[in-house]
């Protein structure tokens, strides 16, 4: 690869979330979505909490896209046993499929 050619990057685009601040802002771009989500992450889960903004279902915000008639397409790993995470994601995994 030759290093002197640059990337574009469309930095207006680019959002760094840490910490809990992501999950509002989630829940903020799906719910303004007018044609589709398209998300891949690591872990998700119905019961997300923070102290600061209390609870939100980030399964259920996905799910009301698609009945709003929105294309959504979700990428959830799958962790192995030893993360015991495994068992939100395959509860996510079920309400979305059911969602559409």
């Amino acid at each position: 690869m030759n290093s002197s050619v640059p990337l574009p990057v469309a930095s207006e685009n680019i959002h760094l979330l840490t910490g809990d601040d992501w999950a509002p802002w989630f829940v903020k771009a799906v719910d303004q979505a007018v044609s589709s989500v398209h998300l891949s992450i690591y872990l998700l889960s119905d019961h997300w909490r923070s102290p600061e903004v209390g609870n939100l279902d980030l399964v259920n915000t996905l799910a009301q896209a698609s009945v709003r008639g929105l294309n959504c397409r979700c990428i959830i790993d799958q962790p192995h046993v030893v993360n015991r995470q495994l068992k939100y994601n395959i509860k996510a995994a079920a309400k979305l499929q059911a969602s559409g």
